[in-house]
């Protein structure tokens, strides 16, 4: 898998991967290596310094994902909060407040799916944006049934930075479809 990240407003993130790997992001018999490339600027986009910074929770099983889109919300202004899966995440809410969490939907120890369903029921509307890359089923089906089940928003990998970035603002400025409680 090879992550590539231009820091700029035109910033991607392409998540493409030229080797096979297994629902839990671990490599699988290709013996591909990934590999984290990032480019370019490193200030906080003007858009970024007039508006007040959120504190954000960001979940997903792979490191460099959690590197990559941890810089581009860090870049925006905001305070970013990582977890490994939908357990570590849980606690974590338990603990700290946030603004927005962001759930990749296929990970171990307990899923993005499950997650969202835990977030609603215990922490009611706090906006949700589902991300994933596939699975046996695909994506939109993952992304479908996370819409369902209460994640305001839902974006397919690979995705523009600045699609990212706007679903992040819409949601912080109260935008969005209403979560279910």
């Amino acid at each position: 898998m090879v992550l590539t990240a231009r820091m700029s407003n035109a910033a991607c993130i392409d998540m493409s991967t030229s080797g096979s790997q297994s629902a839990s992001g671990n490599e699988s018999s290709g013996g591909q290596r990934n590999s984290l490339k990032i480019v370019g600027d490193d200030t906080l986009s003007a858009v970024a310094q007039t508006r007040k910074p959120a504190t954000i929770l960001l979940i997903d099983d792979d490191e460099q994902v959690l590197n990559v889109l941890g810089e581009m919300l860090r870049l925006e202004g905001h305070e970013v909060y990582t977890a490994e899966n939908g357990m570590i995440a849980l606690a974590i809410l338990s603990r700290e407040a946030f603004d927005l969490v962001i759930t990749d939907l296929i990970m171990p120890e307990k899923e993005g799916l499950e997650t969202i369903a835990d977030i609603r029921r215990e922490f009611g509307a706090l906006p949700i944006i589902a991300i994933s890359g596939g699975g046996r089923g695909g994506p939109m089906n993952y992304l479908e049934t996370a819409r369902y089940i209460g994640a305001d928003k839902a974006l397919k990998k690979p995705f523009q930075r600045r699609e990212l970035i706007a679903a992040v603002q819409e949601l912080l400025d109260g935008g969005g479809s209403p979560a279910t409680a």
